[in-house]
């Protein structure tokens, strides 16, 4: 089997764990993320409309404040992508619904 037309692509969160001989043998390609602005425009337009959805208030007049949306990247969310942010805004609306409806959650 000729392998010279083979592009073979591996993707890294850290090249500490790449073997050197394979990494010497590689050409890296480092891409940067999301800035903390970009982030909290995507939790706006998508992420809390999303966790509404995911929690059954859908059509509820729940907000997403722009303030919490930065302290969330800010000090949860230091990761280059919007996955574990919208994790947390998830858990953030559950968290919510749970104070909101105090003990009648619990049955």
């Amino acid at each position: 089997m000729d392998l010279l037309r083979v592009l073979f692509v591996c993707v890294a969160n850290n090249l500490d764990t790449i073997p050197a001989p394979l990494l010497d043998r590689m050409e890296v390609l480092e891409v940067s993320g999301y800035a903390s602005e970009e982030k909290s425009v995507i939790a706006e337009k998508y992420l809390g409309s999303q966790a509404k959805e995911a929690s059954g208030l859908g059509g509820a007049d729940v907000v997403l404040k722009g303030a919490a949306v930065d302290i969330l990247t800010e000090y949860y969310c230091r990761e280059s992508g919007v996955r574990n942010l919208k994790d947390h805004i998830v858990r953030c609306v559950f968290v919510s619904i749970r104070l909101v409806c105090g003990d009648f959650w619990e049955h």
